[in-house]
């Protein structure tokens, strides 16, 4: 036995770079926002917030909106909302981003302003008094002052941006770089931070009065009017990519990107909060803060608020249609399935990649999701089935395609990669392009079927909200197994191979393969409703009972969050991180857990077209490695990081035999995982088993005198990270000092001699 093809992947850290993971991520339905995409974000003093779109800009005042339209000769242009100016509540100004200014007149309508029809503006900034000045074609305008002064200015360069630090004006030139006007005098402030500085300049002035600038060319540069202090290049994760800076109001300073999402500068390095932190998209097309430095961020489907770890994504009608949410799942690919009664919408990082998914799914209201290893996707309606393989690839399947009743409530994919449904009208299943059917006729004891699982042996398990009685089929022949309840919510097979019912109102129900045993709230459960089932990767069963969200790890009953909401739905993402759906919001919840999917299928990868078990195997744990148990199979140590796949491809000696075998998992000695294979002549299938504790013993840490030491085998270099990712400290040495970070948890770093690498949480005092 050998391995012939193996696929390693790279451990990759970029340096200064830590990702920050909100604890807490919801979706909503920007309800009453009638726009159909947000293109900027504003606040004004009094804490209203306005949202530009397409030839509009939008007041949010609580629940309530008021739409302000761009004149007629502004809207052909398909205008968006560069700045916007707030002088009071019957006054304020809008730069398009075609250089056009716009005003609010006392009828409250927004009219071109008289005299800069043919001037094109680069920039706005109203100063203390209340005065807005404007500039373009190399002059400053005051707006709305009697005294009408107009300055010239004695310059070439582009004024990309301006802002007041109180009488005093500083402008941001191409180029160049600061220019601070008082009135009088001119100065040039050249960006002094090494490097020759070229392009555009952003800049933001922070309470103590230091000017933030941001040039792609040199990084980012914070001036108190003296000197300069550079955050370096290499600091900055994917500066190519970063379009401005901002400081939110509790003097915090941000990058902001229009395909990376936004960067947070905490000390001396770059913090990335982006779509895997929990942003509604990494395509960010504003940025605003109101006076507690509440972040609102603008992108092309809604609008997201973040303060203190809680990420709240605001979704537009015009994307979602419908206002109940039903159902949600998380693809291979990282992309959010957020159904309602009325719709679905996709979500991935960058928005636009699914323009064409969505265009199909809008109206498509998705039941339940299920994924084959090559990413197509399965979903069930209330009229059938689709089938969804490539942006522009769909299939529609009805009962006049072969299925047996349309309406279709779940669906399970076995080790044959056969798709089985449960439908109202009993059970249909996929296979090599051809429906089958089963009803009570079959052997099947009911028909409106809503709930189907597939156990480690292959069975197909079925259950009915109707009778207190499972199916399951053998792949012959149609059983029945009572567990004593009149009906299921949902079903559930664990990696011990335990059947789990949740029920209306009796519990929910185990058998271990012998016998039921029913849990109530005698002593187990807090409510005897139980919603939904989902298991997190130790094992641990998770359910929404009626109020709360609980979970059963096997030996002791406890809550997670208990805030009297009936969560209809619990599912786990690609990062190991719980979602909770009810009828008003999709909850990502700081209940993280490490991350292991393993999928079987067989692939054809020598000259002789010769079929070889291919493992595939996602994570989102740092560092994996995989070894044999059993000699039948052979598996190299392979290592890797990141939410990525490790594909396994193994050589085997078919005898037509079933055969079994084990793969030990283990993540950075921290757990281990067995993944149990099942081996036949046609087919290849798995579950993954128990999680179990363990650490290495050869490598121990202690603290003394302000410095970390690390004892066991030889070490080749340690790093200290903060417990979101940022890279703290270094050291190629046995030691490290820790004695300037503030008491807490970190995560320590350990190379080995051997290129074996460890992460340990440690505890600084």
């Amino acid at each position: 036995m050998q391995t012939v093809i193996k696929y390693i992947l790279m451990f990759f850290f970029i340096l200064g770079l830590g990702i920050s993971y909100a604890q807490v991520v919801e979706y909503k339905k920007a309800s009453g926002l009638e726009l159909n995409e947000i293109t900027g974000v504003f606040q004004n003093a009094e804490g209203d917030i306005f949202f530009g779109g397409i030839n509009t800009i939008t007041k949010q005042n609580g629940t309530s909106y008021t739409l302000y339209s761009f004149p007629a000769d502004v809207a052909p242009q398909m205008s968006t909302v560069k700045q916007f100016i707030w002088v009071n509540s019957s006054l304020f100004y809008v730069l398009t981003t075609e250089g056009r200014l716009l005003k609010l007149n006392a009828s409250g309508v927004l009219v071109s302003l008289d005299g800069f029809t043919n001037i094109s503006i680069t920039a706005i900034a109203k100063d203390d008094s209340g005065v807005v000045w404007a500039v373009g074609n190399r002059f400053l305008y005051q707006l709305n002052s009697t005294a009408e002064q107009n300055v010239f200015l004695p310059f070439t360069k582009e004024v990309t941006q301006m802002s007041f630090e109180g009488d005093v004006l500083w402008l941001a030139i191409t180029d160049e770089g600061l220019v601070r006007y008082d009135g009088s005098k001119w100065d040039l402030h050249r960006i002094n931070l090494g490097d020759k500085q070229y392009g555009e300049n952003s800049f933001a002035i922070d309470s103590k009065g230091n000017k933030w600038v941001f040039n792609k060319s040199v990084g980012v540069g914070k001036f108190d009017g003296t000197n300069w202090v550079r955050y370096l290049v290499g600091d900055i994760p994917l500066l190519q990519f970063m379009q401005s800076i901002f400081i939110d109001g509790n003097d915090e300073v941000w990058l902001m990107s229009q395909t990376k999402g936004i960067c947070h500068l905490e000390g001396a390095y770059w913090k990335s909060v982006n779509y895997h932190s929990g942003l509604m998209s990494n395509r960010i097309s504003a940025l605003a803060s109101d006076p507690n430095g509440k972040l609102y961020l603008s992108s092309q489907r809604g609008y997201t608020c973040y303060q203190n770890d809680t990420i709240s994504n605001y979704i537009l009608e015009s994307s979602l249609p419908g206002d109940v949410f039903i159902n949600s799942y998380f693809d291979s690919k990282n992309r959010k399935w957020l159904s309602t009664q009325l719709g679905t919408l996709v979500i991935d990082s960058l928005e636009v990649l699914t323009d064409e998914i969505n265009s199909k799914v809008k109206l498509i209201s998705f039941l339940s999701i299920a994924e084959e290893v090559d990413g197509i996707i399965w979903g069930t309606t209330s009229d059938g089935v689709w089938r969804f393989e490539q942006e522009n690839s769909w299939k529609h399947y009805t009962t006049n395609s072969g299925l047996i009743n349309n309406f279709v409530s779940k669906v399970a994919i076995d080790g044959n990669n056969r798709k089985w449904f449960a439908t109202r009208g009993g059970i249909s299943v996929f296979v090599d392009g051809k429906w089958l059917s089963y009803n009570v006729s079959d052997g099947l004891p009911f028909t409106n079927a809503n709930g189907i699982a597939i156990d480690r042996k292959g069975r197909v398990w079925v259950s009915s909200m109707e009778i207190g009685t499972l199916a399951y089929f053998d792949g012959n022949y149609w059983y029945s197994s009572q567990f004593g309840g009149e009906g299921a919510q949902s079903l559930l097979i664990d990696y011990d191979e335990n059947i789990w019912v949740s029920t209306y109102d009796e519990g929910l129900f185990k058998f271990d393969g012998a016998v039921w045993k029913q849990f109530t709230d005698q002593g187990f459960l807090s409510s005897n409703l139980v919603l939904n089932l989902a298991l997190n990767s130790q094992n641990a069963l998770l359910y929404s009972a009626s109020g709360s969200a609980e979970k059963y790890d096997g030996k002791t009953w406890y809550k997670l969050i208990n805030n009297d909401v009936d969560y209809y739905m619990m599912s786990f993402d690609k990062q190991g991180y719980l979602w909770l759906l009810n009828e008003q919001a999709i909850t990502r919840t700081s209940q993280a857990s490490p991350f292991l999917e393993v999928s079987h299928r067989y692939v054809k990868i020598d000259e002789e077209n010769t079929p070889f078990p291919e493992i595939l195997i996602q994570s989102n744990s740092v560092q994996w490695t995989l070894k044999p148990l059993d000699d039948w199979l052979q598996v190299d140590v392979l290592s890797g990081s990141g939410n990525e796949k490790i594909h396994i491809y193994t050589e085997y000696n078919f005898t037509g035999q079933d055969r079994e075998g084990r793969i030990l998992v283990s993540a950075n000695g921290v757990y281990n995982r067995v993944i149990y294979v099942y081996q036949g002549p046609t087919y290849l299938t798995g579950e993954l088993a128990r999680v179990k504790e363990g650490v290495d013993p050869n490598v121990k840490v202690f603290q003394q005198d302000g410095n970390l030491f690390v004892e066991g085998d030889e070490i080749k270099s340690l790093e200290l990270f903060s417990v979101n990712g940022s890279k703290l400290s270094y050291s190629t040495k046995s030691c490290l000092s820790v004695s300037e970070f503030q008491a807490g948890v970190y995560v320590l770093r350990i190379e080995l001699s051997n290129g074996s690498i460890q992460m340990k949480k440690v505890l600084v005092n």
